[in-house]
């Protein structure tokens, strides 16, 4: 990175090159090939000897990174879906050399419909160290999300907001961080492509692109794309967020573009041999329509799925409402509350034509489906009281800044 990149950008870029360097790496594997995730931790490095320095906020990340070091390191995976299907999948990448080794379709209870991004990741580890291990390659998880804490230090101004916001994330995501499911990780990239969309969203659509708009364009464009890669649901997610970039439609022509193209490259490389192979996906196995329409006639489903939706969400709909009200006119509603109401319904259409029992399936992943959601919500209402707190002493002291530069601006 040229050192005359102003630091405020140098977030974003950085994490968009971590990023790109983990979907190159599955479309290497799907060749037969790797890249080692070791280059997007020699980008980090860079980053942080360069543009990081004296930064309290990026030191706490660094803090942070080192401890989730330490503790993937003391031992292996044995969370039901990590061991069983994440890194078994990582495995079979590594042991057959192709990121299709699963769609021979052994062992069909491990899901193997679902994508490989951070599987691939750990098979690139094993790779690079010549042989696999049950700890090694669980790091694979860090390079995969250390661009979305990128991307919110880049957003909140305030180290003492930023603080808040990274205390609330250990609290919400928990052991998801770092246990080997993608939950958390599929949050926090939803999260942070919700809070680029907010901050480029204007109803002025003749208006010229403003100053680091170009920046914030170009890393949530690296961002929905790898959606699709890091979990189905994460494809869903892609599609609800280029649908509310068609809302502005003059303004992000060009975005759109590109991301339509990359969800036909997700397609091509990834469903498409999925559907050659004949992979079934649980959810939409036979009967789907029956069970869904069965169910919606039936008031007991119907109540467990709003209940158990409101027990997990009982503090994040309430404080979204809220914000929507009181929070700071600057801050677009309309991005996180479209999101919020798309994908809630979708989840919950999910739970209605699920073949599972469904009291157990809600028991066992209604809290990890309803993250994404949960924690938009918190890291858009973070923003916003970052903003809040902001916006008054940016008024007093600057010109009223383009592109939210105040909230963009590193300290």
């Amino acid at each position: 990175m040229n050192a005359r990149i102003g630091k405020a950008d140098a977030y974003l870029i950085t994490a968009s090159l971590m990023v790109a360097i983990s979907l190159l790496n599955v479309v290497a594997w799907s060749l037969g090939l790797y890249v080692t995730p070791f280059l997007a931790l020699f980008v980090a490095v860079i980053f942080f000897l360069i543009y990081a320095k004296g930064s309290p906020s990026s030191l706490i990340i660094l803090a942070v990174f080192l401890l989730f070091t330490v503790l993937i390191l003391g031992g292996p995976v044995w969370a039901w879906d990590a061991r069983s299907i994440w890194f078994f999948h990582a495995k079979r990448i590594f042991f057959d050399g192709s990121l299709y080794a699963q769609l021979d379709d052994y062992v069909p209870t491990s899901h193997n419909d679902y994508p490989d991004l951070v599987p691939a990741a750990a098979a690139s580890i094993a790779k690079t160290l010549g042989y696999w291990n049950e700890i090694f390659p669980r790091l694979a998880v860090l390079p995969v999300l250390f661009p979305a804490f990128l991307v919110f230090r880049r957003l909140i101004a305030k180290h003492e907001i930023f603080a808040l916001w990274l205390a609330g994330t250990l609290i919400i995501c928990r052991k998801m961080l770092l246990n080997g499911y993608m939950d958390a990780i599929l949050a926090l990239y939803c999260a942070a492509a919700t809070l680029l969309i907010t901050i480029t969203y204007s109803r002025n659509m003749n208006a010229k692109p403003a100053e680091g708009e170009n920046v914030a364009l170009m890393a949530l464009f690296w961002i929905i794309a790898t959606l699709p890669f890091i979990k189905n649901e994460g494809l869903l997610a892609s599609v609800i967020m280029t649908g509310i970039l068609f809302t502005n439609f003059r303004r992000y022509k060009v975005l759109i573009f590109f991301l339509l193209v990359s969800l036909a490259f997700y397609f091509l490389i990834w469903k498409l041999e999925v559907i050659q192979h004949h992979v079934q996906t649980d959810i939409f196995s036979e009967g789907f329509v029956q069970r869904g329409m069965a169910r919606i006639s039936d008031w007991a489903s119907i109540s467990m799925i709003l209940g158990k939706y409101l027990a997990v969400s009982f503090w994040a709909l309430p404080l979204l409402i809220l914000f929507v009200y009181i929070g700071p006119k600057s801050v677009p509603t309309v991005p996180v509350v479209l999101f919020v109401a798309i994908y809630s319904i979708a989840m919950m259409t999910i739970y209605l034509i699920t073949p599972m029992d469904l009291l157990w399936h809600l028991r066992s992943s209604a809290y990890r489906t309803y993250l994404v959601t949960n924690f938009c919500v918190y890291s858009w209402v973070i923003y916003s009281l970052d903003r809040a707190l902001v916006e008054p002493a940016a008024e007093a002291d600057l010109p009223k800044p383009n592109f939210n530069s105040a909230a963009m601006t590193t300290r």
